[in-house]
C-alpha cells in the first residue's frame, strides 16, 4: 500500500473549469455571418444556374441555324417564314381555291421544289399533311381546299423537319382536343411530290391510332427533341395543327420565333407578324409588332431603321419569362441597340418594353439586356 512522502499531505485534485460558452452578442454575429455567406453561395449558385440556362438557348439556336444553312444548300433559299399550304391539290379542290388561289405560296414552293406536282396526281388528289386523318386542314381558313397557314414559329419546325411521323392526343393541351403531329419525320425525296407520307397504323397509340410514316432517305435539316413540340393557340381562338417548338428552360410555354428576310427581299411584318403566336397576355401586353431593328429609339414605321440580319432571318426565344406567362415574354420588338439596352428595354407590360430584355436572339450576345 502506497502512502504520501513523509511531512506532506495529499495535494487536492484540481477543479476542471468548465469551457467558456458563447456570449448571445457573439451568436448573433455568427449567425449573421453565416447567412450572408450563405447568400452569397446561393446569390453565385444561382447567377451560374441561369448562365448555364442562357448558354444552353443559345446553343440550341445555333443548332437551329445549322438546320437553316443546310435547308439553304439544298434548296438555295432559306425557310420562309409565312405560307399557307393545302392537302386538297388543284385538280381536286374546287375552282379559284387552295393553290391556284395563292400565287405567294405557289412560288415559294416553286423556289423550293421547281419541280412540285400542285396536283397530288400520285397522292390521288389530296395529301393528309397535318396527320390528322382528314384533309380539311387546320378547318379553319379553308376546309375544301385544305388550307393550313403556316406562322414563322410553324415554319421552322416544318421546313427544318418535315412531314409529322406520328399522331397522337396531347392531353396537355387545354385550348383543343385536336390531334398533335409528333415528331417529324422529313420530307420525300420525289422532288415532284415531296410531301408524301405512306402510313402504318400504330394499334397501340391513344385513338385515333396514330399513324407512323414509313420510308427511308426522307430529307430533314434538324433533329427536334420531341418533347418541345408543341401546339402554340395564341387567345385570338385560331386552331392550329402543326407544331412549334419552344427552347430549353424549364416549363417554356413559348415558341421560337423565325422571321426571314427572304434572302434580303425584306421582312414582310405586314403579313408575317400577325400570323405569328400572339404576345397578348392576360394583362394586355402589345403584340409583338415589328423584327428588331438596329439603333437607338427614334425611327418611326414610315422610315425604319434597317433590321438585324436585313438579309437572313430573325430567331427569337422569349426568355424566362416566357415560362411565366402562357401569353406573354417576347414584348413589342423594334428598335434595338446592345449599347443603350439597359435603359430602352424598360417597363412593365403593357406598353413598357421590360419583358424584352431576357429574350435570347441569333443576333445578341445572351440576353438582349443585362
Amino acid at each position: 500500500m502506497q502512502s504520501s512522502a513523509p511531512g506532506r499531505s495529499p495535494r487536492p485534485a484540481r477543479a476542471r473549469r468548465a469551457p467558456a460558452a458563447f456570449t448571445l452578442l457573439e451568436l448573433l454575429i455568427a449567425i449573421a455571418i453565416i447567412g450572408i455567406l450563405a447568400s452569397l453561395i446561393l446569390t453565385v449558385a444561382g447567377s451560374a444556374n441561369t448562365k448555364a440556362k442562357i448558354t444552353q438557348v443559345s446553343v440550341d439556336i445555333q443548332d437551329l441555324s445549322k438546320g437553316i444553312a443546310a435547308f439553304k444548300q439544298r434548296f438555295g433559299v432559306e425557310p420562309p417564314s409565312h405560307i399557307t399550304i393545302y392537302e386538297v391539290g388543284t385538280g381536286s379542290a374546287p375552282a379559284g381555291t387552295g393553290w391556284a388561289s395563292d400565287p405567294r405560296s405557289m412560288g415559294i414552293i416553286r423556289q423550293i421544289w421547281p419541280q412540285f406536282d400542285f396536283s397530288y396526281a400520285a397522292e390521288g388528289g389530296s395529301i393528309d399533311i397535318n396527320g390528322d386523318a382528314l384533309f380539311t386542314g387546320d378547318g379553319v381558313t379553308g376546309t375544301s381546299s385544305g388550307a393550313i397557314a403556316l406562322s414563322g414559329a410553324e415554319c421552322l419546325v416544318f421546313f427544318l423537319g418535315g412531314i409529322p411521323a406520328t399522331l397522337h392526343q396531347d392531353p396537355t393541351n387545354v385550348h383543343s382536343p385536336l390531334v398533335f403531329g409528333g415528331a417529324p419525320s422529313g420530307f420525300s425525296t420525289n422532288p415532284a411530290d415531296p410531301f408524301a407520307v405512306t402510313v402504318a397504323a400504330n394499334p397501340s397509340a391513344p385513338p385515333p391510332n396514330a399513324r407512323t410514316v414509313v420510308g427511308t432517305n426522307r430529307e430533314r435539316f434538324t433533329e427536334f427533341d420531341f418533347s418541345r413540340l408543341f401546339l402554340y393557340h395564341p387567345l385570338t381562338g385560331a386552331v392550329h395543327t402543326m407544331n412549334t417548338y419552344k427552347d430549353t428552360i424549364p416549363n417554356q410555354q413559348q415558341p421560337y420565333l423565325y422571321f426571314s428576310s427572304y434572302g434580303g427581299q425584306g421582312y414582310d411584318t405586314t403579313h408575317e407578324l400577325p400570323a405569328g403566336p400572339s404576345s397578348v397576355s392576360l394583362t394586355g401586353s402589345p403584340t409583338f409588332a415589328d423584327v428588331y431593328r438596329q439603333g437607338p429609339a427614334g425611327a418611326t414605321s414610315a422610315s425604319p431603321s434597317p433590321p438585324w440580319n436585313p438579309n437572313s432571318y430573325q430567331i427569337i426565344s422569349p426568355g424566362f419569362d416566357g415560362s411565366s406567362d402562357p401569353y406573354g415574354g417576347y414584348g413589342t420588338g423594334g428598335q434595338y441597340d446592345p449599347n443603350t439596352a439597359g435603359t430602352m428595354l424598360v417597363g412593365p407590360a403593357p406598353g413598357g418594353r421590360g419583358p424584352e430584355r431576357d429574350n435570347i436572339t441569333n443576333f445578341s450576345s445572351g440576353p438582349l439586356a443585362p
